[in-house]
């Protein structure tokens, strides 16, 4: 295993409107961005033409006079190719709105836009009484490709709700998955049709966990990710629990506006597994995992799938940090140009958590092809990982820098390295 530190040095007046280095023109590259709060990494985008990248995070303002509450606000920002940032804005952009936003979800569009989902919360005093009620509400949202002209909807449900992921279908319309924030539903999964241009609802389904017992619930590590194929079928995969309160991996199927799902279970129930990340590879599936093993330590799982869920090949690895506690947590999957997987993960190191690289052959081989620890002085938690247009793959996480959470944008070259560093 091949270990390079990034050693961080941000000059606190410089990160808080502008990346910590200066246009440029680099293939690989670190980039942090901060607006001066809080900001958490959720999601990452190329650009269509392949000449930009698109990041979605969540912004949490303090209180302030007009407004006494803790906020957030969605934020996306657009890089060039070389992770100069292009512009940033905020969602909603009104200074008088007392509403959290928060996106989770986020596609590109037919004509080259975003649609993001997430959710609303909102505080409001309770009639006859001086308790206030939080309330979840589904947030669904888009902007052309510049981010403007945004359409915002709010969506209200019985349960509190959280959007997770958005995709379109063959009639261009937008199918939608959210989770019911309630733990004693049943049905604690959502799908919806929203159709094009009202996003009138054409249909709505909720659905149970897959599990034969009652009380199988859905863990909040739902990805945030959802598919759809050129037949209407919709695919995601999330972690359950069962009666003895293990973890395990499903992938679920559902036919165009099914009243039920097709679930197949993928983990081995003498083990505790959550599912970080599901992506397309070839027709097929890749799903990463989070094991929790008899050592008190944790590894990361690889599995692929055929279209019909069926695993193909299965694999765990581990990453040994000098000083670290053994804990690899796996955030995201990529496919190489040349059809290997990369995953992302996040390692325990002795200065806290590093970013880690790893590329795997898609056949379930035991050895990593290579292994990369990306980290510095601070807290790294890793969040997307893709492969661009040329081979590199960039990496999105949060970097927490004196107890300001950053977003980082790191570009390596095909082998995972960033020369010079």
């Amino acid at each position: 295993m091949i270990k390079r530190y990034l050693f961080l040095l941000i000059i606190a007046a410089g990160c808080a409107t502008e990346s910590s280095v200066g246009p440029a023109k680099a293939p690989t590259f670190v980039r942090y961005f901060n607006t001066g709060f809080d900001d958490e990494a959720e999601g990452l985008l190329e650009t269509a033409d392949k000449k930009g990248l698109v990041i979605l995070a969540n912004t949490l303002f303090p209180p302030s006079t007009a407004n006494p509450s803790t906020r957030s606000k969605v934020t996306l920002i657009k890089t060039d190719e070389f992770g100069n940032r292009a512009w940033q804005k905020f969602y909603p952009d009104s200074t008088e709105n007392k509403d959290s936003y928060k996106g989770f979800g986020i596609n590109r569009t037919a004509d080259g836009g975003y649609v993001i989902v997430g959710e609303v919360i909102q505080v409001r005093a309770q009639s006859g009484t001086a308790a206030n009620v939080t309330t979840n509400r589904l947030l669904f949202m888009t902007v052309d490709a510049d981010g403007n002209n945004p359409i915002i909807k709010i969506m209200n449900y019985p349960d509190p709700i959280r959007g997770r992921g958005v995709d379109t279908n063959a009639a261009g319309n937008f199918i939608v998955l959210a989770t019911v924030l309630d733990q004693g539903a049943k049905d604690n999964i959502l799908l919806t049709e929203l159709s094009k241009p009202t996003l009138a609802p054409a249909w709505t389904r909720f659905y149970g966990a897959g599990e034969q017992f009652d009380n199988a619930l859905l863990n909040l590590s739902l990805p945030n990710k959802l598919f759809v194929d050129g037949s209407g079928n919709s695919f995601w995969s999330g972690t359950v629990r069962n009666e003895t309160s293990k973890n395990y991996i499903r992938i679920i199927q559902v036919p165009t506006n099914a009243s039920a799902i097709t679930a197949r279970s993928l983990s081995d129930p003498a083990f505790d597994e959550i599912c970080g990340d599901i992506i397309r590879v070839g027709l097929g599936y890749g799903i990463l995992g989070t094991v929790a093993t008899s050592s008190d330590s944790t590894r990361i799982s690889v599995r692929r799938l055929t279209e019909n869920g069926e695993v193909l090949s299965r694999q765990s690895y581990s990453v040994k940090v000098t000083g670290g506690n053994g804990n690899l947590k796996g955030n995201s999957l990529c496919v190489a140009q040349d059809g290997a997987l990369v995953v992302l993960g996040t390692v325990g190191s002795t200065t806290g958590t590093d970013y880690c690289l790893l590329k795997v052959d898609a056949f379930g081989s035991a050895t990593p092809i290579w292994t990369r620890v990306l980290g510095g002085r601070f807290d790294d938690a890793g969040k997307s990982v893709i492969t661009t247009a040329d081979g590199g793959h960039v990496v999105l996480g949060t970097t927490t820098l004196a107890n300001v959470k950053t977003i980082l944008l790191m570009k390596t070259d095909k082998e995972g390295k960033i020369p010079g560093l």
